[in-house]
């Protein structure tokens, strides 16, 4: 057997189908994955060590990616015991690939001994090694770590893990925290979110201190339930100083106390001032009282525009690579009726956007379709860029909004008696898989 054979083999971050991220995938990743490791409440720094290890790699920075599995060595402590089995063969994996990349086949065979022997503890001689509860934990968290969009996968992973130690409270917790991930994804039905409250319900229950899973329940209670989301939230602010769990506690008050949300992400801002999210999640809740023309702040409206610029050029200063803040500054300078600066921001993005995810693609998509659409009053040219967002499979909000923005256009090429044209493009939407070209003319 090959050595390439042997490794494929191995339980780690190279061999869990992990998808391939492109660089501002990685970047981004790698930026909430700091915060989590200084301020996660469970046992799974050694986790998110070799996680980080692995996004190094990927970089090419292998000697940086080395000191992460080093320090998620150091995280687990001496001992064989069987709590440290899992984490000590995905690091010892990682390891093997990282050297093979680096083509010290001495160092590969080295670990992959390492990994036999430590297998040699299991409890039982006979279980394999993708069984162990651990290692479906250690899963879970790196897919959460890497984005929510895969809690239906992490969520498996959690249900595995517990399944073998089904009092674990950590895995529960990351099972819940998977559940609300899948919940919240776009089209995620009615009983997957009852299931993803009862689960928060439980772990809150058993860990009153967890302010990530109180925060999650806020949020889907949000609706239903406000002040019972409310008095989660609040408890959440007084006790809690996780910037990632307080930016996203503030949504809770974005609706109906968006002074409040600002409070809460300047008060997030004070302990991290240079996490880029919190200035484009503050940017937003100025821009949201301007969309929603809420009346109830003593703001003006231009005080909220310059407000809502300031933030996201600060979020774009620290991360330029954040798309969705470059989109949303040139939806602000459209409200200012500056279309010169927002067309530039267009132009600027669309070099970029060979490098996005597609997720990033449709959001742009949709901001260049409706500036071409409702202030440049380009029928034709807003219908081309539409559909190349709705030839983007990924489903997202932003997906929904070009469709519909789609059969507002179709209802005019009507009207305007362009009915082959309007044929044409209502095709294109009943049949998603269609590979025609849907071209200006």
């Amino acid at each position: 057997m090959s050595l390439k054979e042997r490794l494929e083999k191995l339980q780690c971050h190279f061999t869990w189908s992990l998808e391939e991220q492109d660089e501002t995938d990685i970047e981004h990743v790698k930026q909430g994955l700091n915060l989590r490791i200084q301020h996660t409440p469970y046992n799974n720094h050694s986790t998110f060590y070799a996680l980080q290890a692995y996004l190094h790699q990927r970089e090419g920075r292998y000697q940086e990616a080395l000191q992460s599995l080093r320090t998620a060595e150091e995280s687990l402590g001496e001992g064989q015991q069987a709590s440290l089995i899992g984490p000590k063969l995905v690091i010892s994996g990682n390891y093997a690939w990282i050297y093979y990349y680096l083509c010290n086949y001495e160092m590969v065979e080295q670990y992959l001994e390492k990994s036999d022997t430590i297998s040699q503890f299991l409890s039982h001689r006979s279980q394999s090694t993708a069984t162990i509860p651990d290692i479906s934990g250690m899963i879970g968290w790196s897919l959460m770590a890497i984005g929510f969009r895969y809690g239906e996968r992490a969520a498996s992973c959690f249900q595995a893990a517990l399944s073998e130690n089904p009092k674990n409270v950590e895995f529960c917790a990351g099972l819940a925290i998977a559940l609300y991930a899948a919940a919240t994804r776009n089209g995620a039905g009615t009983e997957l979110k009852k299931e993803a409250i009862s689960k928060l319900k439980e772990v809150i229950h058993q860990e009153p201190i967890n302010y990530e899973c109180k925060t999650y329940l806020a949020l889907l209670l949000e609706d239903s339930d406000f002040d019972r989301a409310q008095e989660l939230a609040e408890d959440v602010v007084k006790n809690s100083r996780d910037p990632e769990v307080l930016r996203n506690v503030a949504q809770v008050f974005q609706e109906q106390h968006v002074n409040r949300c600002w409070d809460i992400l300047k008060q997030a801002i004070s302990i991290v001032g240079d996490y880029s999210l919190l200035h484009r999640d503050l940017g937003f809740s100025y821009q949201w009282q301007l969309i929603k023309n809420v009346n109830i702040l003593s703001m003006p409206s231009e005080n909220a525009i310059a407000a809502a610029i300031q933030a996201y050029k600060h979020a774009i200063q620290l991360d330029p690579l954040c798309i969705f803040a470059k989109i949303a500054l040139a939806e602000v300078y459209g409200l200012n009726n500056q279309q010169a600066y927002q067309q530039e921001i267009y132009d600027n993005l669309e070099r970029e956007l060979p490098n996005a995810s597609e997720k990033c693609q449709q959001a742009f998509y949709v901001s260049l379709g409706k500036f071409l659409l409702y202030k440049k009053h380009l029928l034709n040219d807003a219908a081309y860029v539409f559909v190349k967002c709705f030839k983007i499979s990924t489903e997202t909000k932003s997906g929904n909004k070009c469709k519909s923005e789609l059969l507002k256009i179709v209802r005019w090429f009507e009207r305007d008696g362009r009915t082959e044209k309007a044929r044409d493009l209502s095709q294109l939407i009943q049949d998603s898989k269609k590979v025609a070209i849907f071209c200006r003319t």
